[in-house]
């Protein structure tokens, strides 16, 4: 976990971390396919019951760029902050997930989901917000 708090701004929960992700998209490319959205989303229940996902990744995958088709990440940061506008997010269990829709050149759109992983997001905050980089 990078950073766990309250935003200064939005005044609303958020966590930063970074992930470890691998997958081999080659197989999934054919003649119908022009490219892959490949998105990462964390999922948890609210207090009141309600199941939130959240998209902290994602990248869009061309069929004609065949380096994208193998995903090697390690120690990647998130892209988007996991926020929760209730300040629920203290002591979460959250699920992970590998989402891919892939885009074909004629006819419907077809989607995958791969539950990769949970963890559990600590009961105080740690860290502060920052706009740099890691």
């Amino acid at each position: 976990m990078s950073k766990f708090g309250v935003h200064p701004y939005l005044n609303e929960d958020f966590a930063q971390f970074k992930f470890n992700l691998q997958s081999d998209l080659t197989g999934v490319f054919d003649w119908n396919t022009y490219d892959l959205f490949a998105f990462l989303t964390v999922e948890y229940e609210s207090n009141d019951g309600r199941k939130t996902e959240v998209t902290v990744w994602d990248d869009i995958i061309l069929r004609k760029n065949t380096k994208q088709h193998k995903i090697d990440y390690k120690n990647m940061q998130v892209e988007y902050l996991l926020s929760d506008k209730n300040k629920e997010l203290r002591g979460k269990t959250v699920q992970v997930y590998f989402n891919v829709d892939h885009m074909p050149v004629v006819g419907f759109t077809q989607k995958q989901r791969v539950h990769v992983g949970n963890f559990t997001l600590p009961e105080e905050y740690l860290g502060s917000y920052s706009t740099k980089r890691y």
